[in-house]
């Protein structure tokens, strides 16, 4: 009973479920405030953390717009050209905001081999890139088609991969020695590559947060970019 106030990082992964352990924290401690620090104010599974019945806080107290960021020269612009194709998801179902992952499965691993083929064209001097896939077998999928096209050193990190392989290899990515890493729901939030200089999308999402914290895996100012 004598805790005033909880500060929650990260807290766009907050959940609205009565039953999750985020509920479960603040009904136990009933602090008088609480407060929630975040570059994405929306839950990954649905919609801003103010709005809504089962909103998880009351107000934004402080905004800082990602656009004053760029223009401050503290993050880069994030430059999208047109491609030339995109995941058909009409028959993807929906499920607490995004789409089911084993529906988006076959549809994405269909256009892999021509985007990331395009890719490579559209992005062909940038050294760092991030790439962010549906299941590990579509992950796979990239890492052998990315090797099929001569493209450089390529590694993959999923959720089986061992922790000491996966900070080897973001240690690596860091320092230039491998050019992409391939990656399923992992490399998002608080993962911080500066070097990071292209971000290749095929996993589509209907997630407002989700999208912006992958955009800003590779907004991180660095020499050259």
């Amino acid at each position: 009973d004598f805790f005033d106030l909880i500060i929650v990082d990260e807290c766009h992964r907050g959940s609205a479920n009565d039953e999750s352990n985020w509920r479960e924290i603040l009904k136990y401690f009933k602090p008088a405030y609480q407060i929630g620090m975040t570059a994405t104010p929306y839950r990954l599974d649905g919609g801003r953390l103010t709005r809504g019945k089962d909103k998880l806080f009351s107000s934004i107290a402080y905004e800082l717009p990602v656009q004053r960021l760029v223009d401050a020269g503290h993050l880069v612009p994030v430059v999208t050209p047109h491609v030339s194709l995109g995941v058909d998801t009409a028959s993807v179902k929906t499920r607490g905001g995004d789409f089911v992952t084993s529906d988006l499965d076959k549809p994405a691993q269909k256009i892999t081999r021509e985007a990331l083929a395009e890719a490579k064209v559209l992005a062909r001097d940038r050294r760092a890139w991030l790439v962010f896939c549906v299941s590990v077998e579509h992950a796979k999928m990239a890492v052998a088609e990315l090797m099929d096209l001569e493209f450089g050193r390529v590694a993959l990190v999923t959720g089986e991969t061992p922790a000491d392989e996966r900070d080897r290899i973001v240690k690596q990515f860091r320092a230039g020695e491998i050019r992409a890493v391939v990656n399923v729901d992992v490399l998002t939030t608080g993962f911080d590559a500066p070097i990071c200089d292209c971000l290749v999308v095929l996993r589509p999402t209907q997630s407002t947060g989700l999208y912006v914290q992958m955009i800003g895996r590779g907004m991180r100012t660095h020499p050259g970019k």
